[in-house]
This record gives structure tokens, sequence and C-alpha cells, in this order.
């Protein structure tokens, strides 16, 4: 996984090129549409980085990311996560590159990028943890911005999530504002527009927006929110709205610690996914982490096509294999979800760093959906969350 990465950044950071030159900053200048770049937090990290997405989304901006993708494998895409930071732009021309973020399977977040290029036209942040161009105060992802967020297989974007889960970006916030729609619905007045999103006649229709937020999973109290915020102004979403809109879902939706007499701590929690629902047990015994997972998953796979497909058999955490002690693939109704209950080992990790971990993010290559179930079955816990530390004691043999 390691290599192929490699490969897959350096495949982008050859499509990065663009006009700058290696001596200024990106995005430069209040870019006029939104630029796409590969970037890195440390020059000497071959493996490892972001797409940075910054600017207002245009009529050129779908066909812009098509661009800067070109060539690169779908596998290898499926792991990049995209930092969106942009003031809105065209909410029509949002829904379609919320689309194809679905469709390449990227992870997207909330996020800024300011830094400077180097030779090989990517953009560096920061060198020895300090960063090279401080993150504009304004920086947010705005209006139609989150029509783009939403498209992201997984979304990261609450603030108080985990800098490693996020490349050590700062988050920034999610903002709404009132939308107009083609059909006449919504609330905004055309002539206070411009500044923040397109007029009506460039805009979707409302029952547009609706299904595209149910296709990507996300609720419609967006839609909802928006029309109670003036047009010229915006509100910032708290991580409770973000999560409850599941406009944040590597956090999950629900998070507990529950202590048991004989000294086990468990920590359980719910995982809100576009495939299906995830429920989770992170816990020790025997001196090893144990992962419980019972998934209900809405797959147009019978139980035998599963097992034939090895569904969680070649899981990897940082290139290490995770083993399966248990596994059973069940569908009671016929057309129901399928039902995976699976017990996962994390035998032969440093048990030290697995309680201390903020970051589960899964790995399978062995088809594109075990990759996407790896990629759902990856979690985040906040910054501010230990947990965790109540393993320790009960991780001795």
């Amino acid at each position: 996984m390691r290599l192929m990465l490699s490969a897959a950044c350096s495949a982008l950071a050859l499509g990065a090129a663009s006009a700058l030159s290696a001596a200024e900053t990106f995005p430069g200048d209040s870019p006029p549409t939104m630029a796409f770049a590969y970037a890195k937090a440390d020059e000497t990290c071959e493996d490892c980085g972001w797409i940075a997405a910054e600017g207002p989304i245009t009529a050129r901006t779908p066909d812009d990311w098509l661009a800067f993708i070109e060539g690169i494998d779908k596998r290898d895409l499926a792991q990049m996560r995209v930092h969106l930071n942009s003031p809105g732009g065209s909410l029509r021309e949002a829904l379609r590159l919320g689309d194809l973020f679905r469709l390449h399977g990227v992870t997207t977040v909330s996020s800024a990028t300011t830094g400077e290029r180097n030779v090989e036209d990517v953009v560096v942040v920061s060198r020895d943890g300090e960063r090279l161009v401080p993150v504009a105060e304004d920086a947010r992802c705005a209006s139609a911005c989150i029509i783009a967020l939403a498209g992201g297989r997984n979304r990261i974007a609450a603030s108080t999530t985990a800098p490693s889960l996020v490349d050590g970006q700062p988050i920034i916030p999610v903002s709404v504002h009132a939308l107009s729609y083609e059909d006449g619905t919504g609330t905004a007045a055309p002539e206070a527009e411009p500044d923040l999103g397109e007029t009506p006649a460039g805009s979707p229709a409302a029952d547009d927006m609706l299904a595209y937020f149910t296709r990507m999973g996300v609720s419609a109290e967006i839609l909802q929110l928006a029309s109670l915020v003036p047009q010229v102004a915006l509100l910032d979403m708290s991580d409770r709205r973000l999560h409850r809109a599941a406009l944040d879902t590597h956090l999950p939706a629900r998070l507990d610690v529950v202590g048991y007499a004989n000294g086990v701590g468990v920590v359980e929690m719910e995982l809100t996914r576009s495939s299906g629902s995830y429920r989770l047990e992170l816990y020790c015994s025997g001196g090893s982490m144990k992962l419980l997972a019972k998934l209900a998953l809405h797959h147009d796979h019978s139980p035998q096509e599963a097992e034939d497909l090895g569904l969680l058999a070649a899981l990897h955490l940082d290139d290490r294999a995770v083993a399966v002690e248990r596994k059973a693939i069940t569908q009671p109704e016929e057309d129901g979800p399928l039902l995976v209950d699976v017990l996962l080992s994390f035998e032969g990790h440093d048990i030290a760093s697995l309680v201390t971990r903020k970051d589960f993010a899964f790995t399978d290559v062995t088809s594109d959906l075990s990759g996407e179930l790896a990629r759902d079955l990856s979690f985040g816990l906040p910054g501010d969350f230990g947990g965790l530390y109540v393993l320790p004691p009960a991780c001795q043999k």
C-alpha cells in the first residue's frame, strides 16, 4: 500500500502543474476559480499528502477536477482526502462536483491549505511542524461548498477532529446561508446573491437539491437551516449539527465508554455511512485489542457472494494485517440488508500505540467492494476524547 500511494502522489503532483512558479504561494490572492493541487505537510514524506481545493466553484470547476485526476488509478484516488476551502459559487456545478467526488470515492474535508510550491509543483504547507503561510481568518466551506463537501464518501468537518486525521491541517467552519432555486422557492432575494451564490436562473430546483442530499446520505435539515439564515449572513454549523446532518461521518455519530466491574472498559460507537449502519465495540482481551463490528449493509450481494469476495478478510491498519477471529454474513430478509457480524483482532500491533490512537483508517485492496467497506469501517476519535485510556489495565496478558 505504501508504494501504491507513493505512485499516486507522484502522478497527482504531475497533474497539478500550473502557471504559478516555485517561489509563489498557493492558492494565491483571491483565485477566480477553484484551484486543485497536491499538498503535503512535510517535503520529506513520500507517501502522504492530500488534494487541496481552494477558491470558488465555477462553471469550469468540475472539468478542472477531471483534468487534475486524469491518469490516477481509482483505488489510489479513493484513499485521498480533498481539503475544501471555498466561499461557495455555482450551486449547479457544485452538484456536479459532488457527484464526481462520490464517483471517485474520495473523503472530503472542510480544511484550508496555504503553502509554497516546491520544484515538483507540490504545495508544502509546513516545515519542521511550522506553517509557512498562515491560513486566512475568513477561510471556510460555505454555501455551495457544502454541496461539494456532501459528495465525499466519508466527510470530516467537526472542530474536535484530531489533527492526525487531517494531515495536521486546520479544520475550518462549515457555513450556511439562504439559497434560491430556479423553481422560485427559497428565501433569498436575487439582488443579494452575487457575492455568495448564483442567481436563480443558474441554480438547480429545490427538488434537485433535496434529491442530491438524500442520495449522499445527508439530512435535508441543511436546506431547512439555510432557509432561516439571511442571504447576506453566514451561520457556522456546530459539531452537533454537523453530526446530526451527517456532514461529518468520520467521527462516530454516537460514542460511549462503558466500564464493567471486572475493570474492563469498552468503547461503544455508531457510524453513519451511506453503505449502511455500523455498530462497533473496541476493547482489550488477552493482551490484544479487539474490534467487534455489527454491520447492516445496503449491498446487492448475497451472503455467499460477499464471502467469496472475502469481505474484511484482508483488512489492514498501517500496512499491518488485522486478523478475523470470527465472521458471519447473513441476510434474514429477502432484499433486506446484508448483516455482517465480525470480531477483529489487532494481533501484532503495538498495544501502547493503539490505546492512544485517534485515527483508525483501514484499507483492503482485494476488490472495490472490499476497499469501500474498509473505508466505511474506518473512524476517528475527537481530539479531546481520551476514552481509550481506560483500556490498558485490561490489555495485560
